[in-house]
C-alpha cells in the first residue's frame, strides 16, 4: 500500500504490516522514520535480540533475518540498506513469505517510480512512504509535535523562526530538538531569545551582520564577514539556510510593500518579529533590493545550501564566492 498525508502519521504510530519502505529525498526523514519505526516495534534501537542490520544484503541473507522470532517475546525488527531496482525479486520473495520480523528498508534518493516502490505498494502486507523535504508549514507542525513530546511549548513566534532555522534536513531538526529539550528541561514555555541563541547561537548573530553587508553592498565587509564565520567553524550548508531566511523574510516586505503596504506596516507584521536593531538594514535594503533580485538571491542560496551536502564540492570556497556575487549585485555602480 502507498501512504501519504495523516495516513503516514496513523501508519508510524501503529505500523501493520510486514514490509515498509521507506524513500525520497530527505535522508534524515528517512532514517527518522526507521528509527520511529524500530522503537515502537522492538522497545530500542539497539537490543540485539530483536534488531538487526544488513547492508546489501542478499536474498538468503535477507530471508533468514527476516524469520528471527525472538525468545523473549515480541517483533523483531530488520533495517536493510544500501539496496537498488535489483533487490525486487527479493523483496518480492519476501512479501510472498510473510516475515516474522518486521522489514524496514531505508532508500533514501529512491524516486517513487522506482520497482521497488510499486512492488511494496502493490503487496496487501507492505507500506511504501515518500520521505521528501517538508515545506515551511509541514516543518512547524513537526516541530511543535517534537517538542510537545519532550513536554515543551513553543509559541508561534518560536516556531516560526526555527522552522527556518533549522531547515529541511530531518536530521538537523531532530538534533536542534534534543538540544531545546536538554536545555529546558521539560520546563514547558521556551524564551524565544534563548532558542535563538541556542540554535543559531554566535553563528546566528554573526550571520546577520554578514546579511546586512551583503544587502548594502559592502564587499570587502562582506568578504571579512564570510572569512570569518567560515574559521569560526561555521558550516557552509548552515550559513546558507540561515541567509536565505533572512532572504525569505526581506522578501515577505518586498511582496507586501509592492502590493500597497507600507515599510512600517510590512516590517511590523513579521513573524516572529526583527530584533530591533535589525530594523534599518531591512528598510535600506528595500531601496535597493527588488523582488526579482531577492528571489534570485534565495534560489542562489538554496542551490548552495542543497549542493553543500556533498562531499564532491569545495563547499566553503563556493560559500565565499556566493557571497561575494550577492554582495557585488547590490553594491552601487561605480563612479565615472
Amino acid at each position: 500500500m502507498k501512504l501519504a498525508g495523516a495516513a503516514v502519521g496513523r501508519f508510524l504510530a501503529a505500523p501493520a504490516a510486514d514490509v515498509v519502505l521507506l524513500y525520497g529525498g530527505d535522508e534524515g526523514l528517512v532514517r527518522a522514520r526507521a528509527e520511529g519505526l524500530t522503537r515502537k516495534v522492538a522497545g530500542s534501537l539497539e537490543d540485539p535480540f530483536r534488531v538487526f542490520e544488513l547492508d546489501q544484503p542478499g536474498a538468503g541473507a535477507l530471508a533468514e533475518a527476516a524469520a528471527q522470532v525472538p525468545l523473549i517475546g515480541g517483533r523483531a525488527v530488520v533495517r536493510v540498506r544500501g539496496v537498488g531496482e535489483g533487490f525486487a525479486p527479493a523483496l518480492e520473495a519476501l512479501l510472498a513469505e510473510g516475515p516474522a520480523a518486521l522489514v524496514v528498508i531505508e532508500a533514501p534518493g529512491l524516486a517513487s517510480r522506482s520497482r521497488l516502490v510499486r512492488v511494496v505498494e502493490a503487496a496487501p502486507r507492505g507500506a511504501a512512504i515518500g520521505c521528501w523535504p517538508e515545506s515551511l508549514a509541514e516543518r512547524r507542525e513537526t516541530l511543535r509535535a517534537l517538542l510537545a513530546e519532550r513536554g515543551l511549548e513553543p509559541d508561534t513566534e518560536v516556531l516560526d523562526w526555527l522552522a527556518t532555522a533549522v531547515g529541511e534536513d530531518r536530521g538537523v531538526m531532530g538534533q536542534e530538538v534534543e538540544k531545546l529539550a536538554l536545555y529546558a528541561g521539560g520546563a514547558g514555555r521556551l524564551d524565544f531569545a534563548a532558542v535563538r541563541e541556542l540554535v543559531g547561537g554566535s553563528a546566528a548573530v554573526a550571520l546577520d551582520t554578514l546579511w546586512e553587508a551583503i544587502v548594502r553592498g559592502d564587499l570587502a565587509a562582506s568578504e571579512r564577514l564570510a572569512a570569518q564565520a567560515i574559521e569560526e567553524g561555521l558550516e557552509p550548508v548552515a550559513g546558507a539556510r540561515l541567509l536565505g531566511g533572512l532572504f525569505l523574510r526581506l522578501h515577505q516586505v518586498r511582496h507586501a510593500c509592492d502590493r500597497g503596504a507600507t515599510a512600517e506596516d510590512a516590517l511590523r507584521a513579521l513573524r516572529p518579529p526583527l530584533f530591533f536593531r535589525a530594523v534599518p538594514a531591512f528598510r535600506r535594503a528595500l531601496d535597493s533590493w527588488p523582488e526579482a533580485r531577492i528571489l534570485a538571491a534565495v534560489t542562489r542560496l538554496h542551490r548552495l545550501e542543497k549542493a553543500s551536502k556533498s562531499t564532491a564540492i569545495p563547499s566553503r570556497a563556493v560559500f565565499a564566492a556566493t557571497v561575494r556575487a550577492l554582495a557585488r549585485a547590490a553594491a552601487p555602480p561605480a563612479r565615472v
